[in-house]
């Protein structure tokens, strides 16, 4: 009986020893300690910001470079983080012209560590760095213009400018792209037809993205561009230089001696080698000898620019309807001159004519946008 009761003290003893065992093991493996924030302990790639202003900058600047990721941390963070991230891309694509010109979208992933948060940002963009890295500078609608007449003389389809400027709109642009044709149709030969996109920025430096379709393959474009050189030399070549008057006479007859007056393009209609948007043109002019208002407004300002004479081409009305001519340099004034008025009213009431005599003929335009006939002093 002794030997049972010390056999069950034994036993018992020895639950109670491998019970206390397994405590301290547990202890052992149970290490906690409290978190500390460890700086310097990231990568370049880290970021800390506090507040919302830092948070939009740092990703500005990330896609300034064209950076894809970062880690960010957010440590005392002054308003709500969820919401901040959330609104995130629109706030930027709305305030920053290259984030909108190039970034496709912004995602993140929120994860909260003990006593900060940390967030990787990532963006995805929809325009390659070497694209971002071909946007052009201008300086202003000088250097807008500039880089137009440079595209439209190569017949380049595609250009991308940062502009500084308050409230560009689309509309200004393409009118800006237009003026620049019209003052040298010969350098493209057919209208560009520009399709605009602008991004405004808060900071005023827009970017401004500009599709060109001419209609014609780069060959044949060429092609008629020297046609079109070609005529203009020979015709230019032939004209007076010694007086302002006569040479702008003389280039009023040049033009209407090659190119028959086709207002509503029943003649190029008429004629299945035509084409009937080459009518609008100083090709279609000089070369085919087939051009309405616009087309022969065009051709006489190619000849003049030939002729180092200063020459503008003038969108208005003519009896209600809608009409092209030139306001030309003719001494110490700027005159109008109409070579379709040959057609109608002859050389004298149609060339070399002041605002009023213009006007009272029944030509209207917006007199504010073009060089205009200045009275000369009373003595």
């Amino acid at each position: 009986m002794a030997k049972k009761i010390f056999a069950l003290i034994t036993v018992f003893a020895l639950v109670l020893s491998l019970s206390a065992c397994t405590h301290i093991f547990r202890k052992e493996h149970l290490y906690v300690t409290k978190y500390t924030d460890a700086p310097g302990s990231f990568d370049n790639e880290t970021i800390s910001v506090s507040n919302y202003a830092k948070l939009k900058s740092s990703v500005k600047q990330m896609i300034a470079d064209h950076r894809a990721e970062a880690k960010f941390i957010f440590s005392g963070y002054d308003s709500d983080l969820q919401s901040d991230l959330s609104q995130l891309g629109w706030d930027i694509k709305s305030e920053d012209a290259l984030a909108a010109f190039c970034v496709d979208y912004i995602s993140y992933n929120l994860n909260p560590i003990v006593t900060y948060y940390e967030a990787p940002i990532h963006i995805t963009y929809k325009r390659t760095a070497e694209e971002v890295s071909s946007i052009v500078p201008v300086a202003g609608l000088t250097g807008f213009r500039k880089e137009i007449s440079e595209a439209l003389s190569g017949c380049k389809t595609e250009l991308v400018v940062q502009w500084v400027s308050r409230n560009l709109a689309e509309d200004d642009v393409v009118k800006a792209i237009m003026d620049v044709y019209y003052s040298d149709s010969s350098a493209c030969v057919v209208s560009p037809d520009p399709k605009v996109t602008v991004y405004n920025s808060a900071t005023l430096h827009n970017i401004v993205e500009i599709e060109m379709c001419y209609g014609y393959t780069d060959a044949e474009l060429q092609t008629m561009k020297a046609k079109l050189a070609q005529k203009i030399n020979k015709l230019a070549s032939s004209l007076p230089n010694d007086k302002p008057e006569d040479f702008v006479r003389e280039t009023y007859n040049a033009v209407t001696r090659v190119c028959e007056y086709d207002p509503d393009g029943r003649i190029r209609a008429s004629d299945p080698k035509l084409t009937a948007a080459l009518g609008s043109t100083a090709y279609g002019a000089l070369t085919e000898g087939c051009a309405d208002s616009l087309g022969m407004a065009l051709a006489f300002c190619a000849l003049c620019k030939a002729a180092g004479v200063k020459c503008s081409v003038v969108h208005g009305s003519y009896n209600q309807s809608e009409h092209w001519w030139n306001i030309v340099a003719a001494g110490d004034s700027y005159l109008h001159t109409d070579v379709t008025g040959y057609h109608s009213i002859g050389l004298d009431a149609s060339c070399l004519r002041n605002d009023a005599q213009m006007q009272a003929s029944g030509y209207q335009w917006e007199t504010a946008n073009y060089p205009h006939f200045v009275p000369p002093a009373e003595n």
